[in-house]
C-alpha cells in the first residue's frame, strides 16, 4: 500500500465542493445564490486558486453552486457519508470501491463521473483505507499493530506518525520481523 500523506494542493474542483458544504442551506437558495457565489470565489481567491479573475474556474464554482441547488445539498454531504460508510473490508481494493463510489454518488451528482476526479477520488479512497488500518492497528496489543502496518506495506513515516511512536521502535519491530 506504500502510503505516504504528502501534502499538496487540493484540486480546485474538490475545494469547491468542500466550500459549498460550509454554506448554510439558504445561501443555495435562488436570492442569496449570487453573493454565495461571490463569497466562495473569494474564499477560494485566499487559498491561492484564483477563481474570481479566471472566467474558466468561476464557471466551475457556478456550476457547482447551481448543482447544488438544484439537487438541495452539497456534492461532498453524500460523499463524505458514503465514504464514512467505508469499513476496512471494504477499501480492501481501493480502486473497486472508487469505482463503486463513483458509480452510486454519480448519478445524483454526474460530475463526479468525470475522469480527471478519478484520481482525487481514488486518493481520498487510499486516506481512507489508511485511515482504516492505523485505528486497527492501534487497537491491537504488542507489537501487533506495528506488524499489520508493516504487512500492509504502509509507509514508515505513516507509521511512526500514526502510531505515534519513535523510529527506533519500528526498527526494532522491523529487526524482528526478519529473525
Amino acid at each position: 500500500m506504500t502510503t505516504s500523506q504528502a501534502t499538496e494542493k487540493k484540486p480546485l474542483w474538490l475545494s469547491i465542493e468542500e466550500n459549498i458544504l460550509a454554506l448554510d442551506a439558504q445561501d443555495l437558495s435562488g436570492e442569496k445564490l449570487e453573493a454565495s457565489v461571490q463569497r466562495v470565489a473569494g474564499e477560494l481567491d485566499n487559498a491561492g486558486y484564483n477563481v474570481s479573475h479566471h472566467g474558466g474556474n468561476m464557471l466551475q464554482l457556478r456550476w457547482a453552486m447551481n448543482e447544488a441547488h438544484k439537487v438541495g445539498r452539497p456534492l461532498m454531504e453524500d460523499f463524505n457519508t458514503a465514504i464514512a460508510a467505508l469499513t476496512l473490508e471494504d477499501v480492501a481494493d481501493p480502486y473497486l470501491v472508487t469505482n463503486k463510489l463513483i458509480s452510486d454518488i454519480g448519478e445524483t451528482w454526474p460530475n463526479l463521473k468525470r475522469s480527471e476526479r478519478r484520481r482525487d477520488v481514488i486518493r481520498i479512497v487510499e486516506k481512507t483505507k489508511l485511515d482504516l488500518l492505523i485505528a486497527k492497528a492501534k487497537g491491537l496489543p504488542d507489537d501487533k499493530g506495528i506488524r499489520l502496518l508493516i504487512e500492509e506495506k504502509v509507509a514508515p513515516e505513516d507509521i511512526t506518525s500514526g502510531l505515534d511512536i519513535p523510529e527506533e521502535k519500528l526498527e526494532q519491530v522491523k529487526a524482528e520481523i526478519k529473525k
